[in-house]
């Protein structure tokens, strides 16, 4: 019974501070998709969080098998810039939550996650011309769009562009 207490004591001690990062599992983590105020967060609102780091954007879907076939070549790319100034932001597609949720814990995807909203989606295709995936964006440090149609991580290209973005 304790434990119980326990884990409902701290449930709401997570809820009472407003983390809007959520650990997912070990090495993967959710973004929130709203402002403090309840309204949507737009896409300069979502990079601006991650402000004097490169962005490597990817927009997927648990269901892509093109998308999928990256995720390996993904993992390397994120091995090979362990511990330097760069995030890999993983935008998803899916139709609906619990196809995102378990599709990151299947495939194993670390990094940070956003699930968006409708109204999130509509901004990412109209503005960004997104109407396939899996499609991936360069963002430099300080939130510019560098590469708004960059190389899959299987081209070998990746991790060269985004140590020149370090410097």
């Amino acid at each position: 019974m304790n434990r119980i207490k326990n884990i409902l004591y701290v449930f709401v001690l997570l809820i009472a501070f407003g983390f809007t990062e959520k650990p997912l599992e070990d090495g993967a983590t959710f973004v929130d998709a709203k402002k403090k105020d309840g309204k949507d967060k737009n896409f300069k609102d979502i990079i601006k969080e991650f402000e004097g780091k490169v962005v490597y954007v990817d927009f997927w879907a648990s269901w892509c098998g093109p998308c999928r076939q990256e995720f390996p070549s993904a993992k390397k790319v994120h091995q090979d810039l362990k511990g330097k100034e760069v995030v890999f932001l993983y935008i998803s597609f899916d139709r609906n939550e619990e196809d995102w949720k378990k599709g990151i814990s299947k495939l194993g995807l670390n990094g940070y996650h956003l699930y968006p909203t409708d109204s999130q989606k509509q901004e990412i295709v109209d503005k960004f011309q997104v109407t396939g995936i899996p499609r991936y964006m360069l963002v430099d440090k300080k939130g510019k769009i560098v590469n708004g149609d960059a190389p899959r991580p299987s081209s070998g290209e990746v991790k060269t562009l985004v140590e020149g973005l370090l410097k």
